[in-house]
């Protein structure tokens, strides 16, 4: 379950590096692009997948996952792990062979996701709590997965195009936060229950989208002000979001999840359509 939800993290980090690429001036994607694709997808989910299953049992939490997830962690939690290791250094390799600097991002996401859990340690009960997780903030835990992208996205795009224009990663920031902001909307109950604050606990799920429709419109005039060579980029990566969430925002119910986790990879997939369209 860690692995397959994984995917769609993976798809998430393919968009946001293709955000990065075309918003910076990149056109096709080259050879060594599609490899740094592949390398960043693989990390990803191995990041992701580590995220989920912990490095040892005795680590995870009662809240990390419910039901058949947290039965399929505990039932095969070790070659999950292995699993998980094995996408790191295959993502890693590819990295590497696209551009030597990159091959270090996958040990730097592992690195990453330690301090995003927070130090294991053993209480007296025998159970395992952790100490000084970011997730018990939703400002921190958000906002360090925001840098993430940000990282990921502009070492690709820097290493292989030359380019990452700083308003195109201020912008890709601020896409990140509304993204994670929108899925913590689908676990207002669970976080009120866990004593976390998030936009969703402290206004509600209708407002609380309100306010994340105007903020669209943070990213929008970023990439706006970035002076992006690629003119279509604006509509692509700016006017759709916004779009799609102010949609959203009309229909009760809807799992925020599931439009965050597709939204970003299938519009940089769409851009790449585009640029390979003929003139």
């Amino acid at each position: 379950m860690a692995l397959h939800s994984g995917g769609a993290a993976s798809l998430y980090g393919i968009g946001a590096v293709l955000f990065v690429w075309h918003s910076s001036g990149g056109a096709a994607v080259s050879r060594e692009g599609w490899l740094a694709l592949a390398g960043a997808a693989a990390v990803v989910w191995g990041v992701y997948a580590i995220d989920r299953v912990k490095l040892r049992d005795a680590w995870r939490e009662p809240g990390d996952g419910s039901g058949l997830r947290k039965w399929v962690v505990r039932r095969h939690g070790r070659w999950l792990r292995t699993m998980a290791a094995m996408m790191v250094l295959v993502g890693s390799v590819l990295l590497g062979l696209a551009a030597w600097q990159l091959a270090g991002l996958g040990l730097l996401g592992v690195g990453a996701v330690l301090a995003y859990d927070g130090r294991p340690h053993a209480s007296q009960t025998g159970r395992g709590v952790r100490v000084g997780s970011l997730k018990r903030s939703a400002a921190a835990k958000n906002g360090m997965v925001a840098v993430a992208y940000v990282v990921l996205a502009g070492s690709v795009s820097a290493a292989l195009s030359g380019q990452a224009i700083a308003g195109v990663l201020a912008a890709l920031f601020v896409r990140v936060l509304i993204d994670a902001a929108l899925c913590d909307l689908d676990d207002i109950d669970a976080d009120r229950a866990a004593g976390v604050t998030t936009l969703g606990t402290s206004l509600g799920r209708r407002r609380a989208l309100a306010v994340l429709t105007a903020a669209e419109l943070g990213p929008l005039a970023l990439l706006g002000m970035a002076g992006t060579e690629w003119a279509a980029g604006v509509t692509v990566y700016g006017v759709t979001p916004l779009a799609s969430t102010l949609a959203a925002a009309m229909i009760d119910r809807l799992r925020l999840t599931d439009l965050v986790d597709m939204r970003l990879g299938v519009l940089g997939l769409l851009a790449v359509l585009i640029h390979a369209a003929p003139a």
